[in-house]
């Protein structure tokens, strides 16, 4: 029931939030337009989780002072994510922020 009418998500300075288990989760929230987890403690060792990709209605996407290491899949963000407006990342000490079109 909360996949599939879940719209927000913010882990924003949520310190215990640590595990990349969350992932496989992520990708079934059908609903989700905002996902915050910035100043969490969010580790990934492959990368941006490809799971963001099945978000088909994410718009803001904010990860900032999250540690991904890995090369960037293009699964993560597929060319049928149109509704994505907003990235925020915090990488190599400057904050990146887009608006794609």
């Amino acid at each position: 029931m909360l996949a599939s009418t879940l719209q927000i998500m913010d882990f924003g300075e949520n310190l215990i939030f640590a595990e990349s288990t969350i992932n496989t989760a992520l990708g079934q929230l059908s609903e989700l337009t905002d996902l915050r987890y910035d100043q969490s403690n969010f580790m990934s060792e492959t990368g941006i989780p490809v799971e963001i990709g099945n978000l088909k209605k994410l718009e803001v996407y904010v990860a900032s002072q999250t540690l991904y290491r890995g090369a960037l899949n293009g699964a993560a963000f597929p060319s049928d994510m149109t509704a994505l407006s907003t990235l925020g990342f915090f990488l190599f000490g400057h904050l990146i922020q887009s608006v794609l079109s």
